[in-house]
Formats: C-alpha cells, structure tokens, sequence
C-alpha cells in the first residue's frame, strides 16, 4: 500500500488500507475550486443521463463520480480528526527528464485515428475510414444504431477525421467535409438539429477539423483552405467564439490566418499560421491560459507565439513550440498537466518536458509522443487508459508507455496509437467495444487491434 501511494505522490502511514483511497480522493477535491466542483458535477450529469449503465468504480463519469466523491469529504473530515496524530501526508515534487535541443519543423497533425467519447474512428492505407463502439446516436456512419465491436469500413476517400462525443467529422480527398451522429444543437453544421445515421457533406475545401468529446451543448471547428476557421454547434461559455451569445446550425467564420484547431469540452483552441495561438471559451480552472480563472471569452485571445501543435481536453490544455518543448495549463487536479505538482490548476503554460511531436489531451489524463517514437501519458488512470498496466491511479508526471509511435488520440476513457509499421493499439474501457478488440473487456496495456497499415 504505502509502495502504490508513494507513486501516486502521496505517502500514507497509519491509514486503514480501505480508508486511504477514499481520504487521498477527498484531499483531491478539497482543493478544487469551488466553481470547478460544480462544473464538474454538471458535466458528469450530463454522462450519467447519456450513459446510465456506467460501472460502479468508473471515477470519471457518471453519478458514482459524484458520489464517491460527496461521501468522500464527509468521510475525509471525520477520518482525519482521529487519525490526524499517526497521519502524515507528503506532496512530493516530481522531476522529469528532459530531451535534448532538436528542431521540429512542421509537426504534421495526428489526424489518422480518432478516440471520441465512446466510439473510435481510423482511416487506413486505402483511405477506408473505419468505425466501432458505440453507435447509439448513429456517430459509427453506417445507418445503422447497432454498436460494433470490432472496425467495420464504412466509407472510403478519406483523410481527416475527428470523432466527437456522439458525432463524428471526416475530411474527403477532395478536401470535402462531412458529417454524422447526433445533431442536437447542430453540431453537424446542415443548418438542422436532425440527426443523420449516415454522412452528409457539409462544406468544401476544408483542410483541418476538430469535434468536442462533450455529449451536451457541443461544438465542431473547420479551417479551409484559405485559412478560414469556422464554427459551429453549442456556443455555451463562448466556445465558438463568435463574441455574441447564441449556437449556429450551420459554420459560421470567426477568425482568418489559422493552420489548426482543437475543440475542448468547454474551450477552443487555433494555431494561427504565424505560429500564435489563440484560446477562447470556458476560463475556469485557467484552461484558456491568461493568467486568470473563471470568466467567459467570448472571442480568441492570442496566449502564446511559436507554436506548432495543439490540443485541447476536458479542462486542461497543451501545445508543442517550434523548439519541441511541450507546455501544459488548465486543470491539475487530477495530474493531467504532467508537471508533477499538486497544484489544482495552472493559470499560465508551463513547460514540462522537451522532444515532443505530438500531443492529444483527453479526459483527465494526456498522451505524447517523442521524437525518439516513446510515447507517454499521465494522469488520471481509471479504466486503465494510461496503458500503464494497471487500474486507478493518478500519475503526476510522465510515464513512457510504447515506442515507435507515430500517431495518438486520448478519449475519454480510452486510448489508441499507431506504431510505425502501421498497426492500430488501443487501451482502457471497453464495456461498448471502442477499442475494436472483438471483446467488451477493459484492457490496461495496449493490444494489437488489427493490422490496418494505418495511414498516418
């Protein structure tokens, strides 16, 4: 026990073994903000109500999230006062090894594989984009609600996709964008709020897209060819950055000069072509990276220079400069950022480790990739998304995971990534089949899904 709580970052003596995760789990929230905490409690209501059949465990989603972590204040308050005289908690400072000075010109986006919410998206060698897991809302495009276990083709010609939190976005060969799944607050951009089973061309010459993993009042983002980003879907907190209140149905232009963009749950994120990134949407928890917390931006502030990727998660944030250094911000509570700090959330990008290539921020927890091919994650481990070969956990700091790897995507509770021969990996929760092993079993290492010569 004190072994496992050591590498969580804390070190417990004199605690009842069925006591201590619940007392480390209440120190987390504890020094959560407490407007987070309510953020959080809605959000989390927002899957329960989507997903009412969440496993008890599952600290990520759903109603038990909640729960155990109401019952674990009120345990936490009592515990202390008797054991406060034999308890003693160390907050560690975690180190991480740092690369070297290479140059990365041009990172290419990770756009080959997709991990949505609870559905997983892949284009092969071919250009076939193959779906599975969940298909309740139709988000796999086969017109069909029936979940798959396992990849099935569902379309061909394409090259970019981003799977939402029960929609999905593909970019064609002919740079044509399209759409499918739940359209509730018209995050399909077909000036509706029909759901289509299958996918439906929305605009043309689209080079960059970007679906949010939130399931309610959620957003799409699109940059053409000329530069162009658009917006679409949910505009709650500001996340489309149109600087007035009120979601469109169909894309509307916010900004020109930009090169990508990444759309978080509450939070948007674009690199403009000048390198500059621009944030705007949700300030809570400092995800925007201003120095402050709390607050909507209505319109894209710019936050840093010399960028060259992003993305944007649950309520943290990343990006990778020209020189390969990888910088984080947001919410911490959780471990995501990967500093090796407790500190509940960073308000400003904090570098955290060097030779980085790629990144994808998730739900509660973050993947990278080195430019040696090592890929790393951190963060909150429930369900085992990390790959790290266990369940549960918080990891403060980067822990190295595979090599080889040459493409990645963080769901929400699951993982994939590409190695260099073009093989397709994926870990974590599975109770739907979006992993794609043909089982509804949780993985907590990567298996080999199939080899699909994965075009990244």
């Amino acid at each position: 026990m004190e072994e496992k709580a050591e590498k969580e970052g804390i070190k417990l003596w004199g605690i009842p073994l069925v006591l201590a995760p619940i007392i480390r789990e209440a120190m987390e929230m504890m020094f959560v903000p407490i407007e987070v905490q309510a953020q959080m409690r809605n959000d989390m209501a927002d899957y329960a109500t989507e997903y009412s059949s969440a496993p008890s465990g599952d600290t990520t989603t759903g109603g038990t999230a909640l729960s155990t972590s109401t019952i674990a204040l009120i345990i936490c308050g009592v515990v202390l006062a008797a054991v406060i005289a034999v308890t003693v908690i160390f907050w560690p400072q975690a180190s991480i090894s740092q690369g070297g000075d290479a140059v990365y010109p041009g990172i290419r986006p990770q756009h080959a594989i997709a991990a949505g919410v609870s559905h997983s998206l892949v284009i092969d060698s071919d250009g076939d984009l193959r779906a599975w897991g969940n298909n309740f809302h139709g988000q796999l495009g086969d017109n069909t609600t029936e979940g798959r276990l396992t990849p099935l083709r569902v379309a061909d010609d394409f090259i970019a996709i981003s799977a939402g939190g029960t929609h999905s976005l593909a970019i064609c060969t002919d740079g044509g964008l399209w759409a499918w799944g739940s359209n509730n607050v018209g995050q399909l951009g077909d000036g509706t709020t029909q759901g289509n089973g299958t996918p439906i061309k929305i605009m043309d010459d689209v080079v960059y897209v970007s679906a949010s993993r939130r399931i309610q009042n959620t957003h799409s983002l699109a940059v053409t060819a000329d530069g162009g980003l658009w917006a679409w879907g949910s505009n709650t907190q500001g996340r489309l950055g149109t600087g007035v209140s009120g979601g469109s149905r169909y894309p509307i232009r916010i900004m020109d000069d930009i090169v990508a963009v990444s759309a978080g749950d509450f939070h948007s994120l674009a690199l403009g072509a000048d390198g500059g990134l621009w944030a705007w949407g949700s300030g809570l928890g400092g995800r925007i990276g201003d120095g402050t917390t709390g607050g909507n931006r209505m319109s894209p502030i710019r936050i840093m220079d010399d960028i060259v990727a992003i993305s944007a998660g649950y309520q943290h944030s990343m990006v990778i400069c020209a020189d390969g250094g990888l910088w984080a911000w947001g919410g911490n509570f959780r471990g995501m950022v990967g500093c090796g700090t407790r500190t509940p959330h960073h308000l400003i990008p904090i570098r955290v480790m060097d030779d980085v290539i790629a990144v994808s921020a998730g739900y509660y927890h973050s993947l990278v990739i080195t430019a040696d091919g090592g890929l790393w994650a951190w963060g909150c481990n429930a369900n085992g998304k990390l790959g790290i070969g266990e369940d549960g956990g918080i990891h403060r700091y980067p822990i190295r995971i595979m090599e080889d790897v040459v493409a990645i995507s963080a769901g929400n509770r699951h993982s994939l990534a590409v190695t260099s021969d073009g093989n397709l990996w994926a870990w974590g929760y599975n109770s739907d089949g979006r992993l794609g092993d043909g089982t509804t079993e949780n993985r907590y290492y990567p298996v080999l899904i199939l080899d699909l010569a994965v075009n990244y």
